[in-house]
């Protein structure tokens, strides 16, 4: 037994956790939203809307996207982008640790013998 704690960060609405760092992190594997969208299973406009919702949340520009051309569009995620991606997993590290170590404090269970079955 274990704690799961899943970090999302809102205003008025739910606008960064996990799926947004997952997006961000394949826009910085693979330069871009499309790319990035297609290894997570996910559709382009549904990727457009997490990030364009993230961003009008928090009030910057997490990537630039440029557009088109015979080789397609691009993204690169910006210096902020990776400065609040950073933060993000460093504040949700911290908070996996806290959860463990207040768990192991409120439900910590000393390993117990197996209990014989009836007949034995």
């Amino acid at each position: 037994m274990k704690p799961r704690i899943v970090v999302r960060l809102m205003k008025d609405r739910i606008f960064f956790g996990p799926g947004v760092e997952e997006l961000l992190s394949h826009i910085l594997v693979c330069g871009s939203i499309k790319n990035a969208a297609r290894n997570m299973g996910m559709s382009y406009s549904k990727a457009l809307r997490i990030l364009n919702c993230a961003e009008e949340e928090l009030g910057i520009l997490l990537a630039y996207r440029y557009h088109g051309g015979s080789s397609g569009g691009k993204a690169e995620i910006t210096p902020e982008g990776v400065g609040f991606l950073q933060a993000f997993r460093e504040y949700n590290q911290q908070i996996q640790q806290f959860a463990e170590q207040t768990f192991e404090r409120y439900f910590a269970v000393k390993q117990l013998p197996p209990q014989a079955k009836d007949g034995e």
